[in-house]
């Protein structure tokens, strides 16, 4: 014969369910702290600056003019006569590579891509060293605020076939560092969407994100074309203790 278990009462029905109320209030505070606290901590993250960008020397007001100076340099070592088949080289330095992305880059992009708005790049800079090249640009939401930078480590080479490659391992929004599928994976360029006045997801920067991935080269065949039909091309590239050091050869048709 069986014993029935007595049947709990109604008060002891009650104080159960108040426990139960209470461990799943409690629980779901905690979730909710959590994740608050995940999502504060990630947009902190993004909205701060990087170490290495903020350790450079800020842009001088004789930014043009090193610009200029910079552009003539490199126009005048690429029209140099020389033999056909001479191998030569020209170095670069972070700083003046900064002083033209100052005072140039947003005209010279504007020139290329003129149906793109790119009054919200604030500012771009370079450095070089330990063989890789720091990359990176700040951009400003139209409607004010502190904006965002975009930032890479890319280790630049030339393969057996002569292409030239940039690839990164990652990308980064501020200080939080990010894989390079949250900007190429589908649906396409999440992370591209942090990045403020729409840049993100232009074609353009689709198309330099696959190239930081290493899903194509930066160019297959390096090769500039001058005005009397000599070429130069360029067979190495390393970047090393502030500067991008460039071996070119001059063919001569």
């Amino acid at each position: 014969m069986t014993t029935p278990h007595p049947q709990p009462r109604p008060r002891q029905i009650r104080a159960r369910w108040r426990r139960a109320r209470l461990w799943i209030v409690s629980i779901s505070l905690g979730l909710i702290a959590f994740v608050a606290g995940t999502a504060g901590t990630a947009w902190w993250l993004i909205g701060s600056e990087p170490p290495w960008w903020t350790a450079l020397p800020p842009t001088g007001p004789g930014a043009a003019a090193v610009g200029q100076d910079l552009e003539n340099a490199v126009v005048n070592h690429l029209h140099a006569t020389r033999p056909a088949g001479e191998t030569w080289s020209v170095s670069i330095s972070a700083s003046d590579a900064n002083d033209w992305l100052a005072s140039r880059l947003v005209k010279w992009l504007a020139s290329r891509e003129p149906s793109i708005d790119w009054s919200t790049l604030h500012r771009s800079v370079v450095d070089f060293r330990d063989g890789r090249i720091f990359i990176g640009a700040k951009f400003l939401p139209s409607s004010g605020g502190d904006g965002v930078v975009v930032w890479g480590v890319v280790i630049p080479g030339i393969d057996d076939q002569g292409r030239l490659w940039l690839r990164a391992d990652g990308v980064n929004l501020g200080r939080l560092p990010l894989p390079m599928r949250a900007f190429t994976a589908s649906p396409r360029g999440l992370a591209m969407r942090a990045i403020p006045g729409g840049i993100g997801r232009t074609a353009p920067a689709r198309d330099a994100a696959e190239m930081l991935d290493g899903k194509r080269p930066l160019a297959s065949t390096p090769i500039l074309t001058l005005a009397d039909r000599r070429k130069v091309r360029l067979i190495g590239i390393a970047a090393r203790e502030g500067r991008l050091e460039l071996t070119c050869q001059t063919q001569i048709p």
